[in-house]
Order: C-alpha cells, then structure tokens, then sequence
C-alpha cells in the first residue's frame, strides 16, 4: 500500500469533528508562523535591521562556496534524499485528502 493510500484512508476514517479540528491546526500552525516572524523582526529598530541584513550579506558572501558545498554535500545524501521524499509525500496528501474531504462534507476552513 502506498503511502498516498494509507494516508486517505486515514482522513476517510477521520468524523466531521476530527476533520475541523485538524482544519484548524493546520490553519493555526501557519498564523502562529507568521506572528512569531513578525514579532521577531517588529523588535528590531531599523538600524538593527540594516546592520542584521548587511552581517549577514558578509557572511554570505565570504563563506558562499564552503556553505554552498556543506548543504550540497547533505541534500545529496541518499538516507536525506529518501526520508525527505516520504515526509513531502506524505505530508502533502495528508494535506490533499483533508481538503478534498472537508469539500465533501462542505466544511470551509
């Protein structure tokens, strides 16, 4: 069975509650993302900004070839690339099947 498979019978066994609710961590997930980076980037001044921007366009740029080859050197290992597959899989079918349920149910998020 595959993993699209597995994972749509698991939201087709989910009740009209369960689905909302997982609606709604879904939803609530990406709203406390986008607060926790406005409030961390609203405390900085803008000079803090400037300066925070300008270290780390240096860093960047003085060290692009050794950070460049360490992520590239990770992203191709084969465990990362197979483990990074199935998360996407997974998680986007997930993501699929709940709201391809929920429009049956006619639930709007």
């Amino acid at each position: 069975m595959s993993i699209m498979e597995e994972v749509a019978q698991a939201v087709e066994k989910l009740d009209e509650n369960q689905i909302r609710a997982r609606l709604q961590q879904l939803e609530a997930e990406k709203v406390k993302r986008t607060e926790a980076n406005k409030t961390r980037l609203a405390n900085l001044t803008p000079e803090q900004k400037e300066a925070r921007n300008a270290k780390a366009k240096e860093y960047r740029e003085a060290n692009a070839e050794k950070w460049k080859a360490s992520r590239q050197a990770y992203n191709t290992k084969p465990e990362v690339v197979e483990r990074r597959k199935l998360y996407m899989k997974k998680r986007n079918a997930e993501r699929t099947a709940l709201y391809r349920r929920a429009k049956e149910l006619g639930i709007t998020a």
